[in-house]
């Protein structure tokens, strides 16, 4: 569980899913920055220069887990996650243009304005993992492991 809560976790950062995942490289026709502090900076520094992530900010906003509605199909949970992925990457563009627009430095009103935006993705993050987890506990079958494990043990006791 807590394997696929980071993965989950990475999934809502949006450089997590671009080849620009740490700056941009190669035709920069927008002029996005090229530092390659630039991941690390989205990933904690701007949190901690911002006073760190508040759960109390959090919390309001995570919805009830739903089940997902797909997971009896085959395939169904992974058709869901690669929806949410690339959900995640529409938002690649955006975040450089906050950061060039000087909403990231989290210096000022506006260096605080792209906060918003990124506490919403790990309000995302909680809720497709929590999605997951009771999809997960929804569909698995029942665990029938013990009580053939005592059956078999019976069993071998009458003999």
């Amino acid at each position: 569980m807590g394997v696929m809560g980071h993965y989950v976790g990475d999934g809502s950062q949006p450089l997590h899913t671009t080849k620009y995942f740490n700056g941009w490289f190669g035709d920069n026709p927008k002029g996005f920055t090229t530092r390659t502090t630039f991941h690390a900076w989205i990933d904690g520094g701007y949190f901690k220069k911002t006073g760190g992530i508040k759960i109390e900010v959090l919390v309001g906003k995570i919805q009830p887990a739903t089940r997902i509605a797909n997971a009896a199909e085959p395939d169904g949970i992974f058709h869901d996650v690669v929806g949410y992925l690339v959900e995640q990457n529409k938002f690649v563009e955006p975040l450089y243009q906050m950061d060039k627009d000087g909403q990231l430095t989290g210096t000022g009103d506006k260096g605080m304005q792209a906060l918003p935006f990124l506490d919403g993705q790990l309000v995302k993050a909680g809720q497709m993992l929590g999605n997951i987890w009771l999809t997960a506990w929804l569909e698995a079958p029942a665990d029938t492991y013990l009580q053939r494990q005592l059956q078999q043990r019976n069993a071998a006791g009458a003999n």
